[in-house]
């Protein structure tokens, strides 16, 4: 009950975040008043069910336009919408109030993640989400019906299949779909990431109505302030957060070397190109030694390693 009526203080100062904006569009008073509101601008048709990200779209378009008129002397009309503008706050303010007196309280469930330790937990359909240190995610109690969850931080996923209710996730202004798969994703402020392990997801960002299908080892980043969205292939094991080791099957000896300098900050230059196409599999620790990885390394390829100022050669 507090924290709508933070969430309502936020929004009025614009201050609210990608999942904030996405949870109190979701409550019902708010919902129907926005969707008035946004008729009588635009004299356009909302349907009862209008997507969340289509809400804030259209509040943006509506009350903080970023291309706002030069300022000038105010007329009747305009001190009148200024009133009216005043006066909707209010009665939302008033509405959410009521709405969270008598429902949400008992609508959601909210999960997060100790600041030093990630956990994992099973939703009502049975789908297993593993999240990481200091994540929040929010879903309905009548999830089965309604599949749609609130992510704040990183997650990874493994979705049960239900043809008849796809799977949805919103973060960061975002949307991933699903309908049975294994992902991962990770939001912050200013970029998201998505990774396909198996499956097929589809990610719409929140400036676009189109979306972009994704398929396994598929990595998507989103830089949320210059609206770009990357797509790009990688070794998907190199991002499964959720073990305490690495397990590389058949994985090319230039792409291990790649990702030793990478995960390092190191330079690790193999002298003979003949041996890039290597495979190498194997299982390396999380925070493991070089010095015992590099070991690993030679003793597989029969190679030997030395140090320079600002190499390590293998050759």
């Amino acid at each position: 009950m507090d924290n709508i009526a933070v969430l309502i203080k936020k929004m009025l100062v614009r201050e609210l975040n990608s999942s904030e904006k996405i949870h109190l569009s979701e409550q019902q008073p708010m919902k129907e008043l926005l969707s008035r509101q946004w008729e009588e601008k635009t004299d356009k048709h909302i349907l009862d069910k209008v997507d969340s990200n289509v809400i804030w779209k259209n509040i943006t378009t509506v009350c903080w336009e970023k291309n706002a008129p030069a300022i000038t002397k105010p007329t009747n009309k305009t001190r009148l919408i200024r009133l009216g503008t005043a006066t909707a706050a209010a009665v939302a303010i008033l509405l959410v109030g009521l709405w969270i007196a008598n429902v949400m309280t008992d609508s959601y469930m909210t999960v997060t993640a100790p600041l030093d330790s990630k956990m994992a937990l099973v939703l009502p359909d049975s789908s297993t989400v593993w999240v990481n240190a200091g994540t929040t995610l929010r879903y309905k109690k009548d999830f089965r019906e309604d599949r749609r969850v609130l992510l704040d931080g990183e997650a990874f996923f493994d979705v049960v299949k239900m043809p008849s209710s796809p799977f949805r996730v919103y973060f960061n202004g975002s949307c991933v779909e699903v309908k049975g798969t294994v992902f991962t994703i990770k939001s912050e402020q200013k970029k998201a990431e998505v990774i396909l392990f198996s499956g097929k997801v589809a990610f719409t960002p929140p400036e676009s109505e189109t979306a972009v299908e994704m398929k396994p080892s598929d990595r998507i980043v989103y830089d949320a302030v210059n609206k770009n969205v990357m797509l790009a292939r990688v070794d998907a094991v190199e991002y499964d957060w959720r073990t305490s080791e690495y397990r590389f099957v058949d994985k090319p000896l230039g792409e291990l070397i790649n990702f030793l300098n990478r995960t390092y900050k190191i330079d690790i230059v193999l002298k003979n190109a003949d041996y890039e196409k290597s495979k190498f599999s194997g299982v390396i620790r999380k925070g493991e030694p070089l010095e015992d990885i590099l070991d690993k390394v030679c003793f597989t390829f029969d190679l030997k390693n030395k140090k320079s100022d600002k190499y390590i050669i293998l050759y």
